[in-house]
């Protein structure tokens, strides 16, 4: 059996095997993503059957060039600072950066009258924007005055961690 016939057979065999698995589309993309891998090997390897396709004349400069970038590694040795890591000083510094800084705290502890704020009053609370106030405003105009504090964690976006952030600047009155 010639190897023409042998890769014929194997394709008719993995063909039947895989519709039962992959779409058509995927199986013709794994055949291609091999097709290329197995091209990349022959080139990379410098084999008789990659050479066989390269011109006579321009065998002697292949043959130069494969030795000149033979590998990453030889590239590495011939230039180590092509290989260059970055680290940050602490990831604290980098943790400290992604994060948005957090409002400066200015208020007295109870100054802010819950059922009588102003969307800007609100939002010098911690953990308070232009979103959370009007929807601290809203709940508070549909549902009337607020009964406690707790009533604060109703509010979508409003938590126990956030509330109790917010729960000493806040009285009812």
């Amino acid at each position: 059996m010639s190897l023409r016939e042998r890769l014929h057979n194997s394709y008719r065999k993995l063909a039947t095997y895989s519709e039962k698995y992959l779409l058509p589309q995927e199986f013709y993309a794994i055949l291609i993503f091999i097709g290329i891998g197995v091209a990349a090997l022959l080139y990379r390897s410098g084999s008789s059957l990659w050479r066989a396709f390269v011109d006579t004349d321009d065998r002697a400069k292949y043959e130069a060039l494969s030795r000149e970038t033979d590998s990453t590694f030889a590239v590495l040795a011939r230039n180590p600072q092509a290989l260059h890591f970055w680290e940050p000083e602490s990831s604290a510094s980098v943790v400290a950066t992604k994060r948005s800084p957090e409002k400066p705290v200015a208020i007295d502890l109870a100054s802010i009258a819950l059922n009588k704020a102003s969307p800007s009053e609100l939002e010098r609370l911690p953990g308070v924007g232009e979103v959370m106030s009007k929807r601290i405003i809203s709940y508070r105009m549909s549902r009337g005055k607020f009964a406690s504090l707790e009533e604060l964690m109703n509010i979508s976006g409003i938590g126990p961690k956030k509330f109790e952030k917010m729960k000493p600047y806040l009285r009812l009155d």
